[in-house]
């Protein structure tokens, strides 16, 4: 049985024969011909990961412990003790929420490419998927003021 991706804790049966992962694009858009743009597979499961890293947690209604509070570390120094607060919360968030994910190393600095006008906390998290060990991805977050 699969975990949700909402609610991991529930359990839930389908009788879709398919295969492929479908899910809806973020951010939200149409085609042509009218119907909502679509993800899939690795796609839809990078951008979900990424959209789980973004959302603070208590902005969902229903879910207040989806997501993370990366936000809250922008006005501190960017210390070993930061750096490793901010990767524990991202590796529970991936825990808990997307567990189609492997994380191998988390990066965080405050000036990327050594860019000291950057003001915020650049995160390059290096991740590979469950179901492909060898892939290797990369996602960026910023957080800025």
């Amino acid at each position: 049985m699969a975990n949700s991706l909402f609610a991991p804790e529930l359990d839930f049966v389908t009788t879709s024969r398919r295969q492929r992962t479908v899910g809806v694009r973020f951010p939200l858009s149409r085609t042509e011909g009218g119907d909502w743009s679509k993800q899939f597979d690795r796609d839809l499961i990078y951008a979900g990961f990424k959209q789980l890293l973004l959302t603070q947690k208590g902005e969902r209604v229903m879910f207040p412990n989806f997501g993370t509070n990366l936000r809250r570390y922008l006005f501190e120094p960017v210390t070993q003790s930061l750096k490793d607060s901010m990767d524990a919360e991202i590796r529970e968030a991936a825990r808990l929420y997307e567990p189609r994910v492997v994380i191998r190393d988390v990066s965080i600095t405050n000036a990327p490419g050594g860019n000291e006008e950057f003001n915020g906390i650049y995160i390059l998290i290096n991740l590979s998927f469950v179901d492909d060990a060898a892939s290797q991805e990369q996602i960026e977050v910023v957080l800025t003021t």
